[in-house]
């Protein structure tokens, strides 16, 4: 329940309406609400959608605030399950028969999809009528018109050199001559952005020495590089460019881990005449942190976005997944790193919180929650050394950036002046992200806004700019479009940064 809702006693009015069957009153109701109340949203553009036609089956039998988002929440699974064009069982598909009309169908489509996205949810929901002898016509129409606003943004996406948005567009497009054109064009352009992003940072979250090598994650460029000199970027290798968005990597017994973050796996690799992949494991959604537990031989990795720790073993190159465990005191927050201190495991906030943590009998015990300011509450990393913890920071309490590397004795002088923030006192630029060691130097990459990584010299609880290893500033249009090669969405997130 929002605080909005909790303050003006909002519910009591949505059930009101829904009570009332006063949909459109509802509707009224709920614009500007979007932010906060999606869910209800999107059902209510369905609603219209079908009201249109002089239909209203999505409110069917819906009494309450709560029994309204159920219903969307029934929608919207299987839409999801038609989308992704799998079995559908006989009970489910006669609750379609009964409560969900076509036009619920695609007003799901039309809420929830984009771009090219919006016409693939089309076409599988137009076979899945088709199977059955459903009247499949207005999905017809529906794509005619998707596919008649790709012109524009086929237009836009050659403009700005997204060759791959452009030959997704252009797959969707009928044949025509200009097409093998614009096809060639698009072709242009992805060389063209390749070229140049492989001489470049973009989201840089995890410098490491590592033996021999110099290794670096490029989250954002999707890859992993390595390197026995600190030379230009250019000149690094690849120890895998296929991946999605990767956040750190480490070694134990010459076995590297890297996270997939956006597939939710995390890979393994082996160094023989160049790196080979000897190993991929699913584990929970977005793994954004992997590190080596000594003690106990095993690699931990955080996830992300479901609040779980799995712990990895790698015994004679067969990849084992000994342990799990949901940390419930995260709540639903995102968090992104965990670190080993003194024996103690601390993951950073977070829940507005970090936590401590201890292990034994193969369960982690939460032991200390350190409660933290609102300006510091979506944290990137956290260690400690010379009587400090420090504290790399990303978003405020309300997910605006608001960067800063904290300085402090102790998890418990948070909002005091032994909470010195460093920020700008070092001149930085990005968002300061995963801490590590590189040639007994502090390394301290920056990301999103900026992209630069600075070795720092640390003496006595202070830190001084040692060296500026590599600054490629704010990102350009090339870097953005390679991020991004593997959406289909329309690129509005682009043009935005025009």
């Amino acid at each position: 329940m929002s605080d909005e809702h909790k303050e003006t006693g909002g519910y009591d009015k949505i059930d009101s309406y829904l009570l009332g069957r006063d949909i459109d009153g509802l509707y009224n109701y709920m614009q500007g609400k979007q932010g906060r109340e999606t869910l209800l949203c999107n059902m209510l553009e369905i609603w219209s959608l079908e009201k249109a036609q002089g239909m209203r089956t999505i409110f069917y039998n819906v009494f309450s605030y709560e029994e309204a988002i159920r219903k969307y929440d029934i929608i919207d699974k299987i839409m999801g399950v038609i989308v992704h064009k799998q079995e559908l069982s006989l009970p489910i598909i006669q609750f379609i028969e009964r409560e969900i009309s076509v036009w619920a169908m695609i007003g799901w489509t039309l809420t929830n999809q984009w771009g090219v996205r919006q016409i693939e949810a089309l076409e599988a929901i137009g076979s899945f009528l088709k199977e059955r002898h459903y009247d499949s016509g207005v999905i017809a129409v529906h794509e005619g018109i998707c596919k008649k606003t790709f012109q524009k943004e086929l237009s836009e996406a050659l403009a700005h050199g997204d060759g791959y948005l452009a030959l997704k567009l252009l797959a969707k497009i009928s044949d025509s001559e200009q097409k093998e054109v614009l096809v060639k064009k698009a072709k242009d352009s992805i060389r063209q952005v390749e070229q140049r992003m492989q001489g470049r940072l973009y989201t840089p979250t995890n410098m490491e020495k590592i033996g021999e090598y110099y290794m670096i994650v490029d989250c954002w460029h999707d890859r992993v590089l390595y390197s026995r000199e600190l030379c230009e970027i250019k000149d690094w290798s690849s120890l895998d460019s296929n991946l999605q968005h990767p956040h750190s990597i480490c070694r134990e017994k010459g076995i590297y881990a890297v996270e997939n973050t956006e597939a939710g796996t995390v890979c393994f690799y082996k160094k023989k005449e160049s790196f080979v992949k000897i190993g991929e494991l699913p584990v929970g959604r977005r793994p954004h942190r992997i590190l080596y537990d000594e003690k106990r031989e095993m690699f931990w990795a955080l996830m992300g976005e479901s609040q779980e720790i799995f712990g990895i073993k790698v015994v004679n190159a067969s990849i084992e997944l000994p342990f799990r465990q949901k940390i419930e005191e995260l709540q639903s927050s995102y968090v992104r790193s965990m670190r080993i201190i003194d024996g103690r495991f601390y993951i950073v906030s977070g829940p507005g919180n970090i936590l401590e943590l201890s292990f034994a009998k193969d369960k982690f015990v939460v032991e200390h929650k350190y409660a933290v300011p609102p300006e510091y509450f979506s944290m990137n990393d956290m260690i400690y050394f010379q009587g400090y913890f420090w504290i790399s920071v990303y978003q405020n309490r309300e997910y605006e950036k608001m960067p800063a590397l904290l300085r402090l004795p102790s998890l418990n002088d948070f909002g005091t002046e032994r909470c010195v923030d460093l920020y700008g006192t070092l001149g930085m630029k990005g968002i300061p992200y995963f801490f590590s060691w590189v040639d007994g130097k502090l390394c301290i990459p920056e990301i999103d806004t900026y992209s630069r990584i600075v070795l720092y010299d640390a003496k006595d609880g202070e830190l001084k700019v040692n060296r500026v290893l590599y600054d490629f500033g704010k990102a350009e249009l090339s870097d953005i479009v390679y991020s991004h090669r593997n959406d289909i969405d329309v690129r509005e997130y682009i043009l935005g940064t025009m």
